[in-house]
């Protein structure tokens, strides 16, 4: 009996172990449950809606002048894509000097009439002496629109003459090599002598010294006065022969190299200016260089088409180019003018000979380049 209840005994330690090992291998803790999932990010936030600002743009030029309708306009796209969709300008027009005289548009702009103005420095005689350096007959012949657009921009950045302090100077450009529009052929200089012709400042100088008489007045003044005998030629770019409907009074144009340079540029207030973001400021800044090439190759497409205009005209048109030697002649002509300037710049403490030296590199640079055609678009 002792041997069978030991026995029994063993068997049930051996039972009891047999048990708590079980019990202890199901009695493992269960697995960490797995980790909730993270939030789901939260959706970016929504762009910023465009901040509109709003400029009212006063230009001498009719409304229908191609720059009004592709020139601006093409500026103001450039200066909206450079912000980067963050700017939608919002222009108020007043072209045709609706709301300022072609003259007082920079005074306009600088006391605040409008926020941006179309300037010709030349309808104000020695109120612009440094940039009217490239405009004196014979300084700085440009071969083409668009030389003589970005050799402009690029004089006016070199010296950034104080004459403008009064206001931003956004852009500018010029507008040559002109033509001298007639109703009678010119050949030689010696034609242009005693001829009344319609010129405005500094080539006031330039029609002189070749024996012409100057007469100056605005542009929309020309056609009544070229019918009534009052003036027998007009320099002027050819695009005139269309949008100004002059191909109806002459039947010649000369390209006379050398004694036309015109120049345009836009400005803006400066308070307008300090109150626009520093983004839409570096976007402004930051197209002006090709404000101006655009402004060139578009100045170029309309010379063509104002020349293709009058041919296609009734009677037709006659364009030619003054004769090489006689181009030599005329200019010779304009020396003395151009020591002239220069002692004018000089008694006004401006450095007169680099400036006309720099104008004439600055020239010879862009003549000597090729440029991109533009066309409208569609």
């Amino acid at each position: 009996m002792k041997m069978k209840r030991s026995f029994l005994v063993s068997i049930s330690i051996i039972l009891t172990l047999t048990i708590l090992l079980v019990v202890g291998a199901c009695a493992q803790p269960a697995p960490a449950p797995a980790p909730a999932p993270a939030p789901a990010p939260a959706p970016a936030p929504a762009p910023a809606a465009p901040q509109t600002v709003k400029l009212k743009v006063a230009t001498f030029m009719p409304a229908a002048n191609y720059m009004n309708t592709e020139q601006l306009p093409a500026y103001f796209e450039l200066i909206e894509k450079a912000g980067g969709g963050k700017y939608i300008l919002d222009i108020e027009w007043y072209p045709g000097g609706t709301l300022i005289n072609a003259v007082d548009i920079y005074d306009g702009v600088a006391n605040g009439v409008a926020d941006i103005g179309q300037v010709a420095p030349d309808y104000t005689p020695g109120r612009f002496p440094v940039i009217a350096t490239l405009m004196n007959s014979g300084v700085a012949p440009a071969k083409n629109y668009n030389a003589c657009a970005r050799m402009t921009w690029e004089f006016y950045k070199k010296f950034k003459p104080v004459e403008f302090k009064d206001t931003k100077v956004l852009y500018m450009y010029g507008n040559g090599p002109g033509a001298l529009h007639t109703s009678v052929p010119i050949i030689a200089v010696a034609d242009m002598d005693g001829m009344k012709i319609r010129g405005t400042g500094t080539v006031i100088k330039g029609v002189k010294a070749v024996g012409a008489e100057p007469i100056a007045m605005p542009m929309g003044e020309v056609y009544e006065s070229a019918k009534k005998g009052l003036i027998e030629g007009l320099l002027a770019p050819s695009e005139t022969l269309k949008a100004w409907k002059f191909n109806e009074l002459f039947d010649y144009t000369t390209y006379v190299p050398g004694m036309y340079f015109g120049i345009q540029s836009y400005h803006m207030n400066l308070d307008t200016w300090n109150s626009l973001p520093a983004g839409l400021q570096d976007a402004i800044d930051s197209v002006a260089d090709d404000a101006a090439a655009i402004t060139g190759q578009i100045w170029q497409y309309y010379e063509q088409d104002g020349i293709d205009y009058a041919k296609a005209g009734p009677g037709g048109h006659t364009v030619s180019e003054l004769p090489a030697a006689e181009v030599v002649k005329m200019n010779e002509m304009f020396t003395q003018l151009i020591q002239d300037y220069i002692a004018e710049l000089n008694a006004k403490g401006l450095p007169g000979e680099e400036l006309v030296s720099e104008a004439r590199k600055i020239a010879d640079k862009y003549n000597n380049m090729t440029y991109e055609t533009w066309s409208p678009k569609g």
